[in-house]
């Protein structure tokens, strides 16, 4: 008798009270400060490479976006399968629940990278799993992101397209694991930049920065080459204990199964004045 052929395993559950497999990503060195944030919003953190993984609810996502002051981004396992061949891949990659982060005639992107793999050439992988969702949803539009430096997440090219929902695949080994893209914008895009330029220090390695230094706002703070201040922002935001994602948006919002209502509850708390540390 033949063998049975392996099973997509789906790595997260999208329901009212459903748990998710998060993961934080992180610039180097700063994974031990994400996980910091973590436990103070009640979620047990374990570290991973690159960042810290974590489970909770959608509520727990919404919050990870919208209070991680040190992380780039924040994804959430959606598949992991083992595939060595195309035709394991497009039958695996049909199971997985596209329809619980993207609705029908949306807009997607890939962030494929393959390594130690039968299956290596990233655009047929990307190919594939553009079938494997047009499969369940019908025709959707993709968008090609090829040209862009996004690397290890810490490049710009996710402000092209904020409107595409950013899937990330992952092979190593053999082994797929697929992830959807909660954040949009990488997370030091605070919202309140309304013309950006470059600057030496990002937003979430200012706040690092900060955090390292177990400066909490009880005394002054100098910064003599303040330049485009953010590093005293991000002070500020610390101090009076505010979300940094308060004023943007998230790519999470335009999932079909998402309650604008929990939404809107997490975000109005955290709206809610703080007082000086």
């Amino acid at each position: 008798m033949p063998r049975r052929p392996p099973r997509a395993h789906s790595a997260t559950r999208n329901s009212a009270g459903g748990s998710f497999d998060g993961y934080a990503a992180a610039a180097p060195g700063l994974a031990p400060l994400v996980a910091v944030e973590l436990r103070a919003l009640g979620v047990t953190p374990r570290a991973d490479v690159g960042g810290v993984s974590f489970n909770g609810s959608m509520e727990t996502i919404a919050q990870a976006n919208l209070w991680l002051r040190t992380a780039s981004r924040v994804i959430v396992r959606v598949a992991s399968f083992r595939a060595q061949a195309f035709h394991e891949l497009e039958r695996l990659a049909r199971a997985v629940p596209w329809e619980r982060f993207v609705a029908a005639g949306g807009t997607v992107r890939f962030r494929v990278t393959s390594k130690k793999s039968r299956l290596y050439h990233t655009d047929a992988i990307a190919q594939r799993f553009a079938e494997a969702i047009e499969h369940r949803l019908g025709k959707v539009s993709v968008i090609d992101t090829a040209g862009t430096e996004e690397g290890d997440g810490e490049g710009e090219g996710d402000e092209i397209t904020p409107r595409a929902q950013l899937f990330v695949i992952r092979v190593v080994h053999d082994q797929f694991t697929v992830s959807a893209d909660s954040s949009g914008a990488l997370l030091h895009r605070r919202g309140y930049r309304k013309a950006i330029a470059k600057a030496p220090v990002r937003e979430t390695l200012a706040a690092a920065m900060l955090m390292a230094s177990d400066w909490t706002g009880s005394v002054p703070l100098v910064d003599p080459l303040c330049g485009s201040g953010t590093i005293p922002i991000e002070a500020a935001l610390l101090a009076r204990r505010m979300a940094p994602g308060l004023r943007r948006t998230f790519a999470f919002l335009q999932w079909p199964d998402v309650d604008s209502a929990l939404w809107a509850r997490v975000r109005a708390d955290a709206a809610v004045p703080r007082p000086l540390r």
